[in-house]
């Protein structure tokens, strides 16, 4: 392989690496209460369409955040390692999934569920759309 065509390599490998940590960024904007608002205002239902059931469930992960948007997963953090990093370096967030995982990391290929606690059945929604809505939401506000 010629220089020049290691040049080209590491310049597309950095600008994928550029790009997944902006959508990882992004993903992980989408809180909990930020992704029920977004069902809620796209009329989505708020019942099991297996069972019927009301007992739905948003999975959620906590990363401590530390410089350079490095995130780090984390497990509920306890008060003394919230009193350690402080409570402004964990992010909370909806936890996403690829829909392929053969691809790589972009908007179009993540996903975000919600999972019925009776039956198991689990809903699937394409986070490109609640992450628009959200930056939507940010550019209303200014």
């Amino acid at each position: 392989m010629s220089d020049e065509d290691k040049s080209i390599n590491n310049a597309a490998d950095n600008y994928i690496k550029k790009h997944a940590l902006k959508v990882e960024i992004a993903l992980k904007e989408i809180t909990p209460q930020l992704f029920s608002e977004f069902l809620i205002e796209r009329g989505a239902s708020q019942i099991c369409l297996s069972c019927g059931s009301v007992d739905l469930v948003v999975p959620e992960s906590t990363d401590l955040v530390m410089e350079g948007d490095k995130f780090i997963p984390y497990a509920s953090p306890d008060e003394n390692e919230i009193a350690e990093f402080g409570a402004e370096n964990f992010v909370n967030y909806v936890t996403y999934s690829k829909i392929d995982a053969d691809r790589t990391l972009t908007y179009s290929n993540m996903q975000y569920s919600v999972h019925c606690m009776n039956c198991g059945f689990i809903i699937h929604y394409k986070a490109a759309n609640a992450i628009k809505w959200y930056a939507d939401k940010k550019a209303v506000k200014g």
